[in-house]
């Protein structure tokens, strides 16, 4: 979901506060070396190896994208402001850290960043910095409470009214099982925007701030193996420092992930947002928001994708007036722990975690598929290094082959090796595309008890 929200990082919040500031000097090569430099170092130190009890997982990933963005005309006033667009570049660093805590608590830190330069006349550049971090807790055998925290920093350099600090934190508690959850939600954040200077409601000057609140619900469910559909509603108050921008919004949003045809996937999201002034003379008491956006993804080997996507965005003013965004981008991911490693961030709280079967570390898991035909089956996995000599399992009879194996904590990847041919997981319940068109079978392994 990084594309969506960083093709959308322009939008503004207060579009009647629009000016335009002289831009200062960008250091963007400087920039990309430190973010390509860094993300290597941390692919050395080992991202994506496969944890241990209280050891930190490391999943380090960069992506590179280009593409090509419309411009934009905002209205301000009797003024009309263009936004520039054209072909565009981006880079995106990112890694994710993730620790178990005794038996019942993960933590997730993860951050990345956003660099985008265009090739146009006002040579435009956008800049972005996010941090999050995420308590998890189990309670009991299906119920999830989090705890969530992060903070972002985005700068434009041609409109640079829109640059703003963000920080926020949101509590969920929620019901979780093998095809999905459903978490109530709640949330406070705020905003600070260093190059706007408004009036509050004594008329004292001062930068432009906004604070929040919101409720709402967020879910998932997965109807069959390689399709998932999620969702998202909620509702926010926002009391900003000039009081003709207090609001109440109502946002929506919904998307499909599907795998069509071997290892390509497809998506699809949208999202609605209504937003109602307080103070507003009738007329002009509302603005609207609308995205439509796809994607197809093609998996190279287990550490690289490939991608295309195309959005599209309408936010129509109190005024009635539109202001229309289209971009289309392809790229490639590079994932230095392998593809198993970008399951865990976008996967984790909806099939690893809410996993109703706990399988502990330490404790033996019974691998068993069926293959009556079959002269010799093995196991292999990531723990063996894919070795079919490493794990043979046992005929049982019945045409059921099985074994024994005591796992260590974290996330694995495994299939069966059937009389010199590579077999997915019949009785998997979470898989992951293998890379070469096939599916490989993943456990999520809980630390064994304290």
């Amino acid at each position: 979901m990084q594309f969506w929200t960083s093709l959308f990082n322009t939008r503004r919040t207060s579009p009647q506060l629009v000016s335009v500031y002289p831009r200062g000097a960008r250091r963007f090569r400087q920039i990309v070396f430190t973010i390509l430099g860094s993300t290597i170092v941390l692919a050395i130190m080992g991202g994506g190896a496969v944890s241990t009890a209280q050891t930190w997982e490391q999943y380090p990933w960069v992506s590179l994208s280009g593409g090509y963005e419309n411009d934009r005309f905002l209205e301000s006033g009797p003024d009309i402001i263009k936004v520039p667009g054209g072909y565009f570049m981006d880079v995106i660093p990112g890694i994710l850290l993730s620790r178990v805590i005794g038996s019942r608590t993960r933590v997730n830190l993860d951050g990345h960043l956003t660099l985008e330069k265009f090739n146009n006349d006002e040579n435009r550049s956008l800049f972005g910095a996010t941090a999050n971090a995420e308590l998890r807790r189990r309670v009991g055998s299906t119920w999830r409470w989090r705890l969530t925290g992060g903070v972002n920093y985005f700068a434009d350099s041609v409109q640079e009214s829109v640059n703003r600090f963000h920080a926020g934190a949101e509590t969920a508690f929620g019901l979780s099982g093998r095809r999905g959850y459903i978490e109530l939600l709640a949330g406070a954040q705020g905003r600070s925007y260093p190059n706007l200077i408004t009036f509050d409601d004594s008329g004292v000057p001062g930068k432009y701030t906004e604070l929040g609140a919101s409720l709402g619900a967020t879910g998932a469910i997965r109807p069959v193996g390689r399709l998932m559909l999620s969702g998202l509603v909620y509702r926010q108050v926002t009391d900003a420092r000039d009081p003709v921008f207090d609001a109440t919004s109502m946002l929506l949003q919904a998307g499909v992930r599907v795998a069509v045809t071997g290892s390509l996937w497809i998506f699809v999201s949208g999202m609605a947002q209504e937003r109602t002034f307080d103070e507003r003379l009738p007329g002009e008491e509302s603005d609207s928001y609308r995205q439509l956006g796809a994607g197809v993804e093609i998996p190279l080997n287990r550490s690289f994708d490939l991608d295309a996507r195309y959005a599209f965005a309408r936010y129509t003013d109190p005024l009635g007036a539109s202001d229309d965004i289209q971009r289309f981008s392809v790229g490639v991911t590079w994932w230095p722990g392998g593809r198993g490693s970008r399951l865990l961030p976008d996967q984790l709280p909806t099939m690893l975690e809410y996993s109703e079967d706990v399988i502990r570390a330490g404790e033996p898991y019974r691998f068993r598929i069926r293959a009556p035909e079959a002269v010799a089956v093995s196991l292999v996995s990531d723990f063996n290094g894919w070795d079919p000599t490493a794990n043979p399992m046992r005929n049982a009879g019945g045409g059921w082959w099985e074994i024994p194996v005591a796992l260590t904590a974290g996330s694995h990847q495994y299939a069966y090796w059937v009389d010199g041919r590579l077999v997915s997981p019949p009785e998997a319940e979470s898989t992951v595309d293998d890379g070469f068109g096939g599916r490989n079978g993943l456990l999520y392994v809980e630390p064994e008890w304290p």
